[in-house]
């Protein structure tokens, strides 16, 4: 699996360490949210780029977010981590994270948190390991989420990934349908 890194995810890099840096000077950033939110969005920035970078700072900030009770930061991090599984072709512990980011959202009752995990589970695990009804059915359920709170652009990522499932059914008629109201949305 051979992957070029995007311009812009590796370009943010040397930008976010720099944050990172400079929320370190200032006092008592150890007790703060935003730090753990940087170090998730490092992590991210890692993905498809470095495993090692992308565990290392999904590790720190999901140490410093469970030090907080920061729910959020814990879910996010779990994701990544999963994404981190994703890359190096565990599916299982894959799928044992993104299920631990959604037990965490739902404890947070958290809506926007539990559907981008199920989103990870839809779109990385099930599709991968071959669950293909079972990703069309948690990819649905995210969407319905993310209609709901208005987040267009993974709206759109959902209904996209659910038109390429009906495709690998050979579901032309269902296919089409996703794509055209994925069409819709980003329009």
């Amino acid at each position: 699996q051979s992957y070029q890194p995007c311009e812009a995810q590796s370009a943010i890099i040397p930008r976010l360490r720099s944050k990172i840096l400079a929320r370190q000077q200032q006092p008592g950033y150890l007790k703060d949210t935003a730090y753990v939110d940087l170090l998730d969005s490092l992590a991210f920035a890692y993905f498809r780029i470095s495993v090692d970078s992308l565990v290392f700072y999904s590790d720190k900030a999901m140490a410093l977010a469970t030090k907080l009770g920061y729910v959020r930061g814990q879910s996010v991090s779990l994701r990544h981590k999963g994404n981190a599984y994703f890359e190096l072709g565990d599916y299982s512990k894959m799928l044992q994270y993104y299920q631990d980011a959604l037990r965490v959202a739902e404890k947070a009752n958290d809506s926007l948190l539990m559907a981008k995990a199920m989103y990870n589970i839809g779109n990385n695990a099930y599709l991968v390991i071959g669950r293909d009804e079972d990703a069309r059915n948690i990819l649905k359920k995210a969407a319905d989420i993310f209609q709901a709170r208005k987040d267009s652009l993974a709206l759109y990522q959902a209904i996209a990934v659910i038109g390429r499932l009906w495709t690998y059914d050979e579901k032309y008629e269902e296919a089409l349908s996703c794509f055209n109201r994925a069409l819709q949305v980003a329009t």
